[in-house]
Parts: C-alpha cells; structure tokens; sequence
C-alpha cells in the first residue's frame, strides 16, 4: 500500500474551505491523476456517511467508470472516502482541515493499491506515484493559488 500526504495552509476559513472542497467543481478536482471528470452522480443530494459518489473519467480517450463510499463527513473538519468500485484495487483518501491563525491547515492523505501484485508494483515504482503525488501538488496549488513544495510520498507496509 503506497500513501501519498500533502499538507498546506489556505488563507480560508474551515468551513468556507469545507463547502468548496465538497461542491460539484470541488469534487470535479478531488478526482486527482491524469484524465478528466467526464460525468457524476449522487452529489444532488445532501452528502453524509454512507453516500455514494459515481464518476466517469476519460484518461486519454478512455473512460472509466468508479463509484466512492462516504466513509466520514463531518462538515467544517474534514471527510473521507474509499473506491467501492474502479480502476485501483484499493484507495482511501482522507482529507482534514484543521484551523490555523492564518486560516485552515488542509491535510490530504491518499493511500492506494494497484492490481496485478508484482505488475502493479513496477507501475507504481515507475509512473504511478509520480503522477499523482503531481496531481496532488497540482490541485493544491489551484487551492492556494501558488506554488507547493510540500508534497511527498511514503510507502506503507501491511
């Protein structure tokens, strides 16, 4: 299991932070890794534990389908979720605000699984981690607005 951490301060309050994070856009720029959101379901209504989110991402003319449970929301402080269905064989990601003088330390934890054991492995190690720890730096700048150096990666062991 391979996890993926950034952490910065924005110069937003918790819970303004919050409401972006977890609008339609917001969720459009939570979908880190190359490719784009091409359709969604299950954000028209009020979010909670146990919702299901449905995505339907295009990464170089390829579309893919992925459906992600609601595993904690709790608005003003954070949510997390995990991939019930897609591409990867396991991804969990947690996202915690915590307050800040300058205004919210935003906290993202991603840990994933490829499929194929040993194959994963290799793509993970090659280009996988790469490019989402880059999709992670990415979207945290569009948040902030500025360059991110805080990025970085560790690899877990079960």
């Amino acid at each position: 299991m391979t996890q993926l951490v950034i952490s910065e301060v924005l110069e937003k309050p918790p819970e303004q932070l919050f409401s972006l994070l977890t609008s339609e856009e917001g969720w459009a720029n939570l979908a880190i890794g190359p490719g784009h959101i091409v359709n969604m379901r299950g954000l028209e209504e009020s979010l909670n534990a146990g919702s299901e989110v449905k995505v339907v991402w295009s990464c170089q003319g390829i579309e893919h389908n992925a459906s992600y449970r609601i595993r904690q929301w709790d608005p003003g402080s954070g949510f997390s979720f995990s991939q019930i269905r897609g591409v990867f064989k396991e991804w969990q990601q947690k996202i915690t605000l915590y307050p800040d003088p300058k205004g919210t330390l935003l906290k993202v934890e991603v840990r994933y699984e490829l499929p194929f054991r040993l194959i994963g492995l290799l793509m993970n190690d090659i280009w996988v981690r790469k490019k989402l720890n880059e999709s992670l730096k990415m979207w945290m700048m569009q948040l902030k607005g500025g360059p991110v150096q805080s990025a970085h990666y560790e690899v877990m062991t079960p």
